[in-house]
C-alpha cells in the first residue's frame, strides 16, 4: 500500500466516522480532509523534530512559523484531492467491503499512529525545553 492510498484509506475511515456520528451537520468529507491535513503536517513535524533530536541541525527561531504555510498548502491539495476529484462513492468501491473485524483492527492502527505523530514532537518539545529530563 503506498502513502497515497494509505491517507486514502484514512480519509474513508474518518469521513465513514463523522458521517456516522452526523457530528452537528457539518459535512463528514470535508472534516476528514482536515484531519488528513493536520496528520500529515503532523508528520512533516515528526520528521523535522527526529532531525533536531539526532541533532543534524538546529533549528532556527521562526521555523515553528514556517509550519502556517504548509499546513495551508497541505488543506488546498487535500481539498483539491478528497473533495473535487474524488467522492464518497470511490474510496467506498475501493475500502466499503472489508471484514468487520479487518476494519476494527485497521481502525485501532490509525487510532495508534496518530498518537505516535502527535506525541513524537510533544515528547521532543517537551524534553528540549527542560520540562523532562532525558
Amino acid at each position: 500500500m503506498g502513502i497515497v492510498r494509505f491517507f486514502d484509506y484514512i480519509y474513508f475511515r474518518v469521513a465513514c466516522g463523522y458521517g456516522m456520528l452526523n457530528c452537528r451537520g457539518n459535512d463528514p468529507t470535508f472534516s476528514a480532509a482536515i484531519v488528513i491535513a493536520v496528520l500529515q503536517g503532523l508528520l512533516i513535524l515528526d520528521v523535522y523534530a527526529a532531525g533536531a533530536a539526532l541533532q543534524l541541525y538546529k533549528p532556527p527561531a521562526w521555523a515553528a512559523v514556517s509550519m502556517i504555510p504548509v499546513a495551508g498548502v497541505l488543506m488546498l491539495l487535500n481539498w483539491y484531492r478528497y473533495l473535487r476529484r474524488h467522492d464518497m462513492a470511490h474510496f467506498r468501491r475501493l475500502y466499503g467491503a472489508e471484514a468487520k473485524l479487518s476494519r476494527r483492527i485497521k481502525g485501532a492502527m490509525i487510532f495508534l499512529f496518530y498518537l505516535a505523530a502527535l506525541g513524537f514532537p510533544l515528547l521532543y518539545g517537551a524534553i528540549s525545553h527542560g520540562q523532562l529530563k532525558w
